[in-house]
This record gives structure tokens, C-alpha cells and sequence, in this order.
């Protein structure tokens, strides 16, 4: 049980810094974008106290668009995919073409990371050009499997590709209502939605001592 605990909170922890590395390029985008509002608020300034007529600038900062990756295609996907998964773990980071087969959602594109670890989206049946869909599948033994940690790994990646804006905090709680990173109970669902997207993790006890964990992220109309 003790080493069970252990391994919860090194995924948990691993899902954290996953998040924080995530977080690293948008700061200093922000970073840059606070200097050049700065040189900008001087300039409004000097102009304003030279000719004492003109209107007050807007101080307040718009809040920032969310970046899903549902406007994209599968080739993109895959490659925003293995950009977030090798700040951590590079060797979850690949996914081969594993087949294309119609859904009744629509076009659904299978990738494979290795055994027993998947991930597919479908595509919009109205525009097949852009992402609906996407999740991540994992056949695991909670007891011992190596890839119980590649499952959390994957849905933490995948969190991160569906939706680049999300800051850590944001990240971290949606990771904590679905539980992720902990062992659910046989057949429990957990749903979340926010900011447009609903995540849901579904857990399952297969055949032959192997568990099936499904993160996904559907796109909110």
C-alpha cells in the first residue's frame, strides 16, 4: 500500500512539472508582451501631458484567447503532441499511424505510442479537416505496469496539446477533479468542463488482471 501511495504522488508530481515546463514558453511571450505594453504606456503618457486633450488610454489587458488544436488536422495534432510529451518523457512522444476508420462521429485517425498505449481523434463529420475528438487509451496493471504511469503522461500531454493556453493552476485542476494520477474505481466516470472543452476520465477492469484507462477532450459547441 505504502508503495502504491509512492507512486501516485511521483505521477501526480511528474503531471505537475509536465504542466510547469508547458508553462515556461507562454511566460515569456507574456514577458515580452509586458515590455512593449510598458514602452507603449510611456509613449501615450508623454503624449498626454503635452497636449492635456487627448483620451485616456484603456489600462485594463484583454483576457487571453484560448489555442485549441480543435482548428487543426491529425498531422498537426501529432506533431503538438510530441512537442508537449518530450519536455518530459520523450519516449511517449511518438505516435504512429496505427489506421483510419469511420465513427459515427466521423473520420477517426489511430495512433499507437507502444503496447497497449493508443491515442485517436475523430474528425468534425462537418469539416473533416479539423478535430472534434481526441483521446488517449491505456491497457494497464495498476500493480506493476509501467505504462499506469505513461496512461497519466499521455492524458496530461494531451490535456496540454488540446488547449496550449492553459496555465498550470488551470491544469492542475482539472487534473484534480478527474482524479488523475490516482486509482478510480471499477466503471467510475468523471467529467469536467471548462473554458469550451469537456475532459472525462473513464476506468475500467478488463480480462487478465489488465485495466483500461480513457482520458478524452471533446470540443463544446
Amino acid at each position: 500500500m505504502n508503495l502504491q501511495y509512492k507512486k501516485i504522488l511521483t505521477f501526480f508530481s511528474i503531471l505537475t512539472l509536465l504542466f510547469a515546463l508547458s508553462a515556461c514558453g507562454n511566460k515569456a511571450k507574456e514577458t515580452s508582451s509586458e515590455e512593449k505594453e510598458d514602452t507603449s504606456e510611456e509613449v501615450s503618457t508623454s503624449e498626454d501631458e503635452e497636449t492635456a486633450v487627448e483620451e485616456e488610454t484603456t489600462t485594463e489587458t484583454p483576457q487571453a484567447a484560448h489555442s485549441y488544436i480543435f482548428d487543426s488536422n491529425w498531422e498537426t495534432f501529432k506533431e503538438n503532441f510530441a512537442e508537449n510529451a518530450n519536455k518530459v518523457r520523450p519516449e511517449i512522444s511518438v505516435i504512429n499511424d496505427y489506421g483510419t476508420k469511420e465513427s459515427l462521429a466521423g473520420l477517426r485517425h489511430d495512433g499507437k505510442i507502444k503496447e497497449g498505449l493508443f491515442v485517436s481523434v475523430n474528425m468534425k463529420r462537418d469539416n473533416p479537416d479539423k478535430i472534434g475528438y481526441a483521446v488517449v487509451l491505456g491497457s494497464i496493471d495498476p500493480n506493476e505496469d509501467p505504462n499506469y504511469a505513461d496512461v497519466w503522461l499521455c492524458s496530461g500531454t494531451l490535456m496540454m496539446t488540446v488547449d496550449s493556453s492553459l496555465m498550470p493552476e488551470e491544469k492542475q485542476n482539472i487534473a484534480a477533479h478527474l482524479k488523475m494520477a490516482t486509482h478510480l474505481q471499477d466503471n467510475e466516470e468523471l467529467v469536467y468542463q471548462y473554458e469550451g472543452v469537456e475532459y472525462k476520465v473513464t476506468y475500467d477492469v478488463g480480462n487478465a488482471g489488465k485495466d483500461v484507462v480513457e482520458f478524452s477532450a471533446l470540443q463544446l459547441n
